[in-house]
């Protein structure tokens, strides 16, 4: 029964974890780039250019980005804290793909520096 109670214990601290949606600072790994797989980094190129299309239509611009967004999600193969920097890192552009109005230019070159800016942490 012990075991019964903290399984479920653990369950619901690990679903309370995995659900936090406050994105936190990136940190690197004791001053190294953390060890990205090569899907997450293949989306996030994939994302760089479809940031530089000019004539995307928001819905088209939405959908091929959260295309490539969830395949970060569905190939993902990392753990411990490179998982949770690189989560940290994704709360923080989904934010930014949903806000983004496709006629600011402003926008689209804050999300092109923050997707760049993912090369500083992993590699």
């Amino acid at each position: 029964m012990q075991k019964f109670i903290l399984f479920f214990l653990m369950l619901g601290m690990t679903m309370i974890a995995c659900n936090s949606h406050e994105a936190k600072p990136l940190e690197l790994n004791k001053g190294e780039k953390w060890v990205a797989n090569a899907a997450t980094t293949k989306a996030i190129n994939n994302m760089l250019t479809i940031v530089s299309k000019p004539n995307l239509s928001t819905d088209e611009f939405q959908e091929q980005m959260n295309n490539e967004f969830n395949l970060i999600f569905k190939n993902c193969t990392m753990k411990g804290e490179a998982h949770r920097q690189l989560h940290n890192f994704l709360l923080a552009l989904k934010s930014k793909i949903n806000q983004l109005d496709k006629n600011s230019t402003a926008d689209k070159k804050e999300l092109t520096n923050y997707l760049q800016s993912y090369f500083d942490y992993f590699k």
